[in-house]
C-alpha cells in the first residue's frame, strides 16, 4: 500500500521531492527529522499526534493449488498440519489469533514484507495472513482464497503520526489529507 499511495501522491504532485524511509523500528519523529509516518497499531507516543485512517483486518489465505494439495481447513487446529509462512516477529514462536482461539503455529518462512508473503502464497507454497488491500484482486479473480472466515483476525488500525510540537507545512497538511481521501477509497 505505502508504494502505491506515493506513486498516486506524486502523480497528482509532480514537483515534490519525496524522503522515504521505511522501517519496522519505532522512531521518534522529531529526534530522525520525521514529518509524516504512516504506521499499523496504537499509537503509544505522546509527542506525536495520530490522526486514524482507518481499520482493517488481515485475511488467511492460500492458492487453489495449495489447496488442492492440502485441502481446505474448517478449524483453525488444521493449519498446524499446513506449511505456513507469517510476518518476522523476531521470535522463535508465532501466534494467529482467529476468534477465540489462539494457535501457536510454526512458520517455515518469516518475513518482513507482504510482498513476499504475497508472492508465496501465489505460488502455492503456504497458507498465510496479509492486509485485505493486498489480496482484494487476487481473490475477486480466483487466485487467492480466503480461508476459516468465521474465525476473524484481530482488527488493525492505520494511523498518520506527525509532531505535536510542529507547526504543519503546507506540503505536510496537503499529503495528510490527500492520505486520508486515499485510504478511504482503498477501504470501501
Amino acid at each position: 500500500m505505502p508504494i502505491s499511495l506515493l506513486q498516486d501522491f506524486q502523480a497528482r504532485y509532480c514537483k515534490v521531492k519525496l524522503e522515504i524511509f521505511i522501517t519496522e523500528r519505532k522512531i521518534n519523529l522529531i529526534e530522525d527529522g520525521i514529518d509524516v509516518a504512516l504506521r499499523v497499531g496504537e499509537p503509544k507516543d505522546n509527542q506525536t499526534i495520530a490522526k486514524k485512517l482507518g481499520e482493517y483486518r488481515h485475511q488467511l489465505v492460500a492458492s487453489p493449488d495449495f489447496l488442492k494439495k492440502y485441502g481446505e481447513p474448517s478449524q483453525p487446529e488444521q493449519l498446524l498440519t499446513m506449511p505456513c509462512a507469517s510476518w518476522n516477529t523476531r521470535s522463535d514462536a508465532r501466534k494467529w489469533s482467529l476468534g477465540d482461539e489462539s494457535i501457536q503455529i510454526a512458520p517455515s518462512l518469516q518475513v518482513n514484507d507482504y510482498l513476499h508473503l504475497l508472492k508465496l502464497v501465489l505460488a502455492g507454497t503456504c497458507v498465510t495472513e496479509l492486509p485485505p488491500f493486498l489480496i482484494k484482486e487476487h481473490l475477486a479473480s480466483g487466485r487467492l482464497k480466503t480461508l476459516l472466515e468465521d474465525y476473524s483476525l484481530p482488527t488493525q488500525q492505520l494511523n498518520l503520526l506527525y509532531p505535536s510540537c510542529k507547526q504543519l507545512s503546507r506540503l505536510v497538511s496537503t499529503y495528510i489529507d490527500f492520505c486520508t481521501e486515499w485510504v478511504d477509497c482503498l477501504f470501501q
